[in-house]
């Protein structure tokens, strides 16, 4: 493997260390003690370590261009083939007038940042603006909805057949820059951020390129791989945006020289989630739900960040007095161990006529019009897309006490908890299910519209430069 190859690997595994909280989840490492050998690894002079990394980036980029003809053939791209492979997706948008962004994710799937790019791109996409996203997997078959509406839209797809590591995420990058052509790219998650700015060509026009910082824990680079490849690669940016004044804040103090670093909210689709609200009485019917049943609705990845385990078990009293009540776990499976945890533990309490883990799933907005009350007991978050669409939605919220979700309790019908108190969690679960009056609230700032403003803006300083 060569210097960049090694990299890739060792950013990849810290990252996912560093989200997992556990080496073994993330394939066939060791215990702690392989982290820590990587790291004294990486402990070579710090002009020996820059110096590798440079001459490995040169490299890669030699290679990518000679083997540029290859990278076609690992990526698979939803729409017609023009001459050469190219995206034509019913018509050769990228080669048009028009202003064009690129979104780079890990994977399409139903999480924070793939719906946020979503909602995006069909809202730039109707603006007039060429959008189209790339990753590095391809989509989670339950995204598949999604990507029909995006295709829908004229978002311009490219998603590999397979998933690609290491140098193959560069030569797979810079084939969609040169077909694309984007003015201005995305790199959502440090993942993504990182590849993309060494896709990025050494020579010539480049496209302004802006990294947004997603992490959960607000401190996106606190590995030392993931700080030090920053470190290096922190100038190939135009600017960064983070989720939250946390995250933001974090990166200053980790990156010097940083460029503009800008807090821009995620935001969700208001309207769309208060037209499935008022419809409330015919989504509840078409879920076969009894007037008298009562639903606690918890939307996120099935992850112990999440805490679904930490929730059923403070519910479990409840939902044996009140057999009239639901809970509902909505999210895709991060992690598959937990998932068995919290089956074995509804079979163990009994309540598999009440307790629902639902998977992945489309129709957020009809879930949350049916709940009567949404629970979030995360330990860590970013800024939630899910707590957002919850709020819109007028239901009642019992959530963590956690910095980043402390903005809900401005709103009415809220009530936070300390995350690890099972008690307080019950206690206002059950307060809150007293009251079955739905709150309207005041969440103009968090709509789609608003945070694709910003996201455009970037494209309004190239227009007014040319």
């Amino acid at each position: 493997m060569g210097p960049v190859g090694a990299f890739c690997s060792q950013a990849e595994y810290l990252c996912n260390y560093h989200r997992t909280g556990c080496p073994g989840e993330t394939g066939a490492h060791g215990p702690g003690s392989d982290v820590r050998r990587r790291l004294r690894k990486l402990a070579s002079p710090p002009h020996v370590r820059v110096l590798r990394f440079a001459v490995g980036h040169v490299a890669a980029h030699a290679r990518a261009h000679i083997r540029a003809g290859q990278n076609i053939r690992r990526v698979t791209v939803l729409g017609k083939r023009g001459p050469g492979g190219r995206l034509i997706n019913g018509s050769d948008q990228h080669v048009s007038g028009k202003p064009r962004l690129l979104h780079l994710v890990h994977t399409p799937r139903h999480s924070g940042a793939e719906t946020l790019v979503r909602e995006l791109c069909i809202i730039h996409q109707a603006r007039g603006i060429d959008t189209a996203i790339t990753s590095f997997s391809p989509s989670d078959p339950d995204f598949l909805l999604s990507i029909a509406h995006l295709q829908t839209a004229g978002v311009q797809l490219f998603l590999p057949e397979r998933t690609l590591a290491g140098v193959d995420r560069i030569r797979a990058f810079r084939r969609v820059y040169r077909d694309f052509r984007p003015q201005l790219v995305y790199g959502h998650s440090v993942l993504p951020s990182l590849y993309g700015r060494l896709a990025l060509p050494l020579f010539g026009n480049q496209p302004r390129f802006v990294s947004v910082l997603h992490s959960a824990t607000n401190d996106d680079y606190e590995e030392a791989n993931l700080w030090g490849a920053e470190l290096l690669l922190a100038r190939r940016n135009h600017r960064v945006f983070a989720v939250s004044e946390e995250g933001a804040s974090n990166y200053r103090k980790r990156i010097p020289y940083a460029p503009q670093v800008d807090v821009v909210p995620n935001g969700t689709n208001i309207g769309g989630i208060r037209e499935a609200a008022a419809r409330r009485d015919v989504i509840r019917g078409a879920f076969n739900l009894q007037p008298h049943t009562r639903i606690i609705l918890q939307v996120g990845r099935i992850s112990s960040t999440k805490q679904q385990l930490h929730a059923l078990e403070a519910l479990t009293p409840l939902l044996k007095e009140r057999n009239q009540i639901k809970l509902w776990f909505a999210g895709l499976i991060q992690d598959e161990s937990y998932a068995q945890a919290i089956r074995a533990k509804i079979a163990e309490s009994d309540l598999a006529e009440q307790v629902a883990m639902l998977g992945s799933r489309e129709d957020i907005p009809d879930l949350l019009s049916a709940a009567d009350l949404y629970i979030m007991p995360s330990l860590m978050e970013a800024h939630s897309v899910a707590m957002i669409e919850a709020l819109a939605s007028g239901i009642a919220v019992a959530a963590s006490d956690i910095p980043t979700l402390r903005f809900s309790s401005t709103y009415k019908g809220v009530i936070l908890h300390p995350a690890a108190d099972k008690h307080a969690m019950a206690k206002a679960a059950e307060a809150l299910l007293v009251n079955q009056k739905r709150f309207a609230r005041n969440l103009a700032e968090f709509d789609i519209s608003v945070t694709a403003d910003k996201y455009a803006s970037g494209l309004s300083k190239i227009a007014a430069r040319s």
